[in-house]
């Protein structure tokens, strides 16, 4: 629905080899990051070694993160993997944090959005123990956290974009305008004041930090918004709520 556009490319710090902390560093960024104490031992105990075959793909995904150069892919983790393959991703996000770092730093972002926002991978973290019963980490779109894609803000993560769709006749943008695209976490309540806050956040945040631009219209694809779920939920429910911010479009 939305494609990523963003200002002050030029602000990108440059590449550095890949120089993995020690473990004590490792465990307090972790910890920063919200991933539960029963998984950081599992994480230590998978770091790669250099010069084996995990840390060549450790610094070929690195350096697709850092400059980039194209969407960063990561495939489904096969059930039988090892610990060291199961965990490459955390580690090489984790290699990624000080060039993430370094970049929101440029941009003048709060030190605690940065960590708010990549605490959302700790989460991810949380949420496979809790569905699957053993620590496991789903990569998908968590590239977008640290190339500086998407930030969270309070309740909700948004990420300034292009919208890629028509949304009609009378409508409040077309295919290319810029849009802010919204994001919902599992993080408790999606109550209409934690809301507010959030959309007064991005208001502000995204032209003093990512784009150099107001970005006035905010879109969202989400189950959430399906109008099937009004029909049975309250009127006052926090999702029915949080959709009449939103006019569905095709």
């Amino acid at each position: 629905m939305i494609a990523p556009v963003y200002a002050g490319a030029e602000a990108v710090p440059p590449v550095a080899p890949v120089v993995l902390p020690d473990d004590e560093a490792v465990r307090s960024m972790l910890r920063r990051m919200r991933v539960p104490t029963s998984a950081v031992d599992e994480v230590l105990a998978a770091r790669p070694a250099p010069g084996t075959a995990a840390w060549d793909r450790l610094e070929a995904k690195h350096r697709e993160l850092v400059t980039r150069s194209k969407p960063l892919c990561w495939g489904p983790t096969p059930t039988d993997a090892t610990p060291v393959d199961r965990w490459l991703a955390l580690w090489t996000f984790v290699a990624a944090v000080p060039h993430h770092l370094a970049l929101d730093a440029a941009r003048g972002v709060p030190e605690d959005v940065t960590w708010l926002t990549l605490g959302d991978i700790g989460d991810n973290i949380a949420s496979r123990i809790s569905l699957e019963g053993r620590a496991g980490f789903d990569a998908f779109w968590f590239s977008y956290h640290l190339r500086g894609r998407i930030y969270r803000l309070g309740r909700l993560q948004f990420n300034v974009g292009r919208a890629t769709i028509d949304s009609g006749p009378d409508a409040p943008f077309v295919p290319g305008d810029p849009v802010l695209g919204v994001h919902i976490p599992m993080a408790g309540p999606l109550t209409p004041a934690a809301c507010d806050d959030a959309f007064g956040r991005a208001r502000d945040f995204f032209p003093r930090h990512v784009s150099d631009r107001h970005v006035p219209v905010g879109t969202c694809r989400s189950w959430l918004l399906d109008p099937v779920l009004a029909e049975y939920l309250p009127e006052d429910s926090n999702i029915v709520r949080f959709q009449r911010r939103f006019r569905l479009v095709a």
